[in-house]
């Protein structure tokens, strides 16, 4: 198995970057949650983005478009 580690950092000043902040902390599997955003942000902007993991990613659903409208705000 293949691991690639990449850091993310928060501007704690930027309140969007510092809510994201707080709202991915509270989450148990950071890492899982944050990917799990990604991939479900990477298929409703592109439907034919074709990588399926191997394994499911399983973390808590997203109950708000606001969780989305703040990763797109990082991209």
């Amino acid at each position: 198995m293949v691991f690639k580690r990449k850091a993310i950092s928060f501007n704690l000043d930027c309140p969007n970057q510092k809510e994201l902040y707080e709202h991915c902390a509270n989450h148990p599997n950071f890492s899982g949650y944050v990917k799990s955003v990604l991939f479900h942000y990477l298929h409703s902007q592109n439907n034919n983005f074709s990588q399926i993991p191997e394994q499911p990613i399983i973390v808590e659903e997203i109950h708000t478009n606001n969780d989305m409208s703040l990763v797109a705000d990082l991209l």
